[in-house]
């Protein structure tokens, strides 16, 4: 096709198919991207991942009324394996750290909370030595009735007579009573 401009040159104005279809390919995959862009603003994407959702809710029901409890497992941690693979995509990290020898992940929370300041523990120190203070206060064998109690692996009311050479009826009369006057003494410390 030969056209001429206005000063008489002539144009080779050659159109191939191929080009025009390529042309509107580009141009159809512009408006594609585009709109994909958009589609969190318009609420499509989101339709279409209820789609999904529905589809995998179905599933898990399927398989609960089939007694298939690994596949109900495997479909309702799906969602978060996702997530985990989408943030490993984009380089997202968690704050959260495998810091145990086995595979649970410690949470930031139970971090941060676990550092204690130089404040927290001048008064636990202090609590120590007024606790120390006021067990001293106790007799011998009410002191060894508390201590008895309170262990890690408490010590039952029978075990604790025999200890001291009382009944078990007598250790928890003197339990109850020791706990009465630690109360007392830690009054400064103790809510109730």
């Amino acid at each position: 096709m030969k056209n001429s401009d206005d000063n008489g040159r002539v144009l080779h104005i050659s159109v191939y198919p191929f080009i025009w279809c390529a042309f509107l390919h580009l141009i159809g995959y512009s408006v594609w991207l585009i709109f994909v862009s958009f589609c969190p603003v318009i609420g499509l994407r989101r339709k279409l991942l209820m789609k999904v959702t529905d589809r995998r809710n179905k599933k898990i029901d399927e398989a609960v009324s089939n007694n298939e409890w690994d596949e109900v497992l495997r479909l309702m941690s799906q969602s978060l394996q996702n997530a985990e693979r989408r943030d490993r995509y984009h380089s997202k990290q968690s704050l959260d750290k495998n810091i145990s020898k086995g595979s649970r992940k410690t949470e930031l929370h139970e971090i941060i909370t676990n550092v204690v300041s130089s404040e927290t523990q001048l008064l636990e120190k202090e609590l120590i030595m007024h606790c120390d203070l006021a067990l001293q206060q106790l007799s011998s064998v009410d002191r060894t009735i508390v201590l008895g109690r309170t262990a890690e692996k408490p010590l039952s009311f029978v075990e604790l007579g025999r200890q001291v050479g009382l009944t078990d009826k007598t250790v928890k009369s003197h339990y109850l009573k020791a706990l009465e006057q630690l109360k007392e003494y830690l009054s400064d410390y103790y809510y109730s």
